[in-house]
């Protein structure tokens, strides 16, 4: 459910997910892979955001591999914009 400090993004948010550096290609693919994100938006600005998965997970940087195990849920990709770093 939607609160306050954010909602689950859907397909249609990609445009805004875009404002943090990540291409569309790269967005689609992590919604066509399940992948979910928590955002935080106010009107058409990305304040944060937060990507999970319940699948195995490839590390773009280091190109490790984590497996999931039944049940588990990674986090892998969190970023606040600048303004509203360190605020709490």
């Amino acid at each position: 459910a939607d609160s306050a400090v954010g909602r689950w993004a859907a397909a249609h948010d990609v445009p805004l997910l875009t404002q943090f550096g990540h291409d569309r290609e790269t967005l689609e693919r992590r919604f066509a892979e399940g992948d979910r994100a928590w955002i935080w938006a106010e009107g058409d600005r990305l304040l944060a955001y937060c990507w999970f998965t319940s699948r195995g997970y490839r590390d773009d940087s280091s190109g490790l591999f984590f497996e999931a195990r039944p049940g588990e849920v990674w986090l892998y990709d969190a970023m606040v914009g600048r303004d509203h770093r360190g605020l709490g």
